[in-house]
């Protein structure tokens, strides 16, 4: 069974219908697909990442690195070996293009290192062709949660003025829903609160004025 398969099942559960006499299990998976992808909003997964250099380039592809969030710090250069420390820093910039710009003093050589922190999508094993699931066991029931008030969401849409099967009227699915929907977004919140909470040592730099863009141009 597989992690994407064994989730459908439990949200089957949490919504009482393991005989998929309301919700089919195509239809579940793509709950499972919306609420994963709003955890990952909330609170992504942090990876380290390398990019290799080359003379004298400055922007470089963020592609390479796959689907990401947000780049949260830059360490160069850094020699995989043998570590510096403190990490060697330099300043940098993400562009709309989905480059990094070092904003090094020298220009980088050929097969240098950048080290990259960045956050990411969650993935589940077998969902969208992930072959594995970045989740813990405390998130993956995050994950249930949410994608049973998604199916109940959508299904108090659907059922606004008909008769359903299960009896239930569009108020009632509404109001599970939310109630649902709400523990959901509370959790996953502490769940990053409680990641905001790990000092972070990192240098802060200043951001760039209008002055150091021109330097910068200039050079």
């Amino acid at each position: 069974m597989t992690d994407l398969s064994d989730l459908i099942d439990r949200v089957e559960l949490e919504l009482n219908d393991t005989a998929n006499a309301i919700w089919d299990t195509d239809r579940l998976a793509a709950h499972v697909r919306t609420a994963l992808r709003r955890f990952s909003q909330i609170k992504p997964r942090c990876t380290w990442e390398q990019i290799t250099t080359t003379d004298g380039q400055r922007e470089y592809s963020l592609a390479s690195i796959g689907e990401i969030l947000e780049v949260l710090d830059v360490w160069y250069p850094y020699t995989a070996d043998a570590p510096e420390y403190p990490p060697e820093r330099t300043r940098w910039q993400t562009q709309e293009t989905g480059t990094l710009l070092l904003l090094s003093e020298s220009a980088p050589a050929d097969n240098e290192t950048i080290r990259v922190l960045v956050t990411k999508p969650h993935t589940i094993a077998a969902l969208d062709g992930a072959s594995a699931t970045t989740l813990t066991a405390q998130e993956k029931q995050l994950i249930v949660l949410g994608a049973a008030a998604y199916a109940l969401q959508s299904q108090a849409t659907t059922t606004i003025n008909t008769i359903t099967a299960s009896a239930w009227t569009q108020r009632q699915y509404a109001d599970q829903a939310k109630a649902l929907m709400d523990q959901f977004e509370a959790l996953a919140r502490e769940l990053a609160r409680k990641q905001d909470l790990i000092p972070d040592g990192r240098v802060q730099w200043p951001a760039l004025d209008a002055a150091d863009h021109a330097e910068e141009s200039n050079t």
